[in-house]
Parts: structure tokens; sequence; C-alpha cells
């Protein structure tokens, strides 16, 4: 059954249990174990989420955009971690980290050579994540991790919602899905630390919108921590598809996602420029759990717009 939404719809999806809970009683071997759950407190608009390193309670963000996890310098510092490496392969060693039920003790991870945002000590990257489930329940101010046992093919979607639904994840990658626009399918990134979804402009001009095109206007600066800002414009699409959901008539931002500089070290590293980034405006009006082990996605809109395309103010040139 496809799921249709109109771009302004504001309604929530609460639902008995159907299809997801059926299918899970076939394989009672699956066992879906959580290892963490945090309330989220946001700050400038990123979701975070509180851990301890070595004894001291600092914020950190789980960002589904970087490859690697990264600390700060400043906490570096404060908490006399060891330091290894330069450049780019500067590195700290966390003896202890604490996060959620889980204990990495001797953690080895990056070590940022600039600001990873307001108030963001950790970034958690792909690194940590690989081999759990993650769930953003931002509509409910939760992040969920999971441990999977013997789930195999089993579906994990274990909330009560009529639209909930699976994507597969693309090979290759930790966050990356396929999308379609119109008769154009093509991947996208799920980013957890961009705060506005994005299509990259060389995308946007073959779907036939543009900066000049009839209902284009300035969409203000988008970044994603750690990267630095472009500015964007948010323009009219006819739909977008993400498995059997479909948004209707939706307003979009749109901008050169190649522009920002690649000579420092932010918290993520695409392999390539992305066609598109799926960010924090998707996750908010949404239920999405990335399963790595399963190469899934699950997600069900849980009400209110899905691109609300704010506008934010110009990029600081």
């Amino acid at each position: 059954m496809r799921i249709v939404l109109s771009a302004a719809l504001v309604a929530a999806f609460a639902m008995p249990a159907g299809p997801a809970f059926a299918q899970a009683k076939e394989e009672p071997r699956c066992k879906l174990q959580k290892a963490a759950e945090w309330r989220v407190r946001e700050v400038a608009g990123l979701p975070l989420v509180n851990i301890e390193i070595n004894g001291r309670k600092v914020d950190a963000i789980i960002d589904t955009g970087a490859p690697n996890t990264m600390v700060s310098r400043t906490l570096a510092i404060q908490a006399a971690l060891s330091q290894t490496g330069s450049g780019r392969d500067a590195a700290a060693i966390i003896e202890e980290a604490k996060i959620g039920g889980m204990t990495r003790k001797d953690w080895r991870v990056l070590l940022a050579d600039r600001d990873l945002g307001p108030d963001v000590a950790l970034v958690i990257g792909n690194d940590f994540l690989e081999g759990t489930a993650f769930e953003f329940d931002l509509p409910n101010k939760s992040i969920r991790i999971f441990v999977l046992k013997e789930c195999d093919d089993a579906f994990i979607g274990y909330w009560p919602s009529e639209n909930l639904r699976h994507v597969s994840l693309e090979a290759g990658t930790n966050a990356g899905i396929r999308v379609a626009m119109g008769e154009q399918s093509f991947d996208a990134v799920i980013d957890s630390a961009a705060q506005t979804s994005v299509i990259n402009t060389g995308r946007a001009e073959r779907l036939g919108v543009t900066s000049k095109s009839p209902g284009v206007t300035p969409g203000g600066c988008v970044t994603g921590l750690g990267k630095q800002p472009v500015d964007s414009f948010i323009g009219p699409f006819k739909r977008f598809d993400i498995g059997p959901q479909t948004v209707l008539n939706p307003r979009i931002h749109f901008a050169d996602l190649g522009a920002p500089a690649q000579a420092q070290r932010g918290p993520r590293s695409f392999a390539a420029v992305p066609e598109m980034i799926i960010g924090l405006d998707f996750l908010q009006t949404h239920r999405v759990m990335i399963a790595g082990s399963q190469r899934r996605v699950y997600f069900s809109h849980e009400g209110g717009t899905v691109f609300p395309a704010a506008v934010a103010t110009a990029c600081k040139k």
C-alpha cells in the first residue's frame, strides 16, 4: 500500500499494531535488546544526548553522516586524553566511554581540527554504530540504540503504526537509501546532523528546478555539523517518494552540495557528493530506525509537514 502525504499534512498516525508485529512473530529467535536510550536536548537545532567520558558527563550527537567518531580538542584537553598522530591522522584515546548501557574502553577516536558545534564534545559516527540498530524517535524527543540477536531478515519495526515500512540501505553505505522524485530515482544520505534536507543543485536542475524557476525563493544558509555553510534556494517539486511513502507538492531546499571546502576535516567525509541530504526536518516528523546489520531503514510518518522549508538567514561572507 502506498502512503500519500500532502506537503502540508499535519496529522499523527497512531494505529494498533499491524503487519509489523505479525511478521516479527514469525521469527521467535530474534531479540531486539535495547542498549541505550536518551532524552534528547535540542541546542541550535541539533539533538544532543548525554554520555560519560572518563567520568565526565558531556553532550554528544549521533551523526549518521559521519563515518568516524570524533572528539573536540576542548574535551581532549579538559579530560587529559592521550593524543597520537598529527594533521588528518590526529587522534585521541578515550580510556572509558559510557554510552547508555554500553561501555567502550581504550577507544581511539579522531581529533577534530575545528569546532564541532555549540556544546558538542563528541560526534558519535558510524564506526561506533555499525552492527547496531539506532532509532530516532524525535517526535517523542528520544534516541535509542539496540543490539540485534539472530534477527536475520525479521521485521524489527516494533512500534505500533499503520504506516510502518522499510527500505534497503544502499551497498557500501551506512545511511544511504534510494529515493525518487517524478520519474527520476537517485541516492540520498540520511544525515542526522544536517538541520535541513537539501537536494544537490545538479539534481534539482535535472528535475526542472533552478534558482530562476517560478515559485523559487531564497532559502538562506544551510549546513550540517562541522561543514562549511552554503546558501540555498527553496523550490517547488511535484512529489517525493521514499519506499511506499509519497509526499505531494513538497517545497525543498536545493544548494550546491559540492561547494563546502574539504580542506579541513569535519565530522563527516562523503566518498562522493550526495544527490540529496535527508536531514533533521525529515527525522522530526518520522520515527526512523537504521539497522545496519540488516541493511534496512524502518520508518513511519508521525505527523507534521515533512519538509517545512523554513527560510534561514543568508550565509555570512
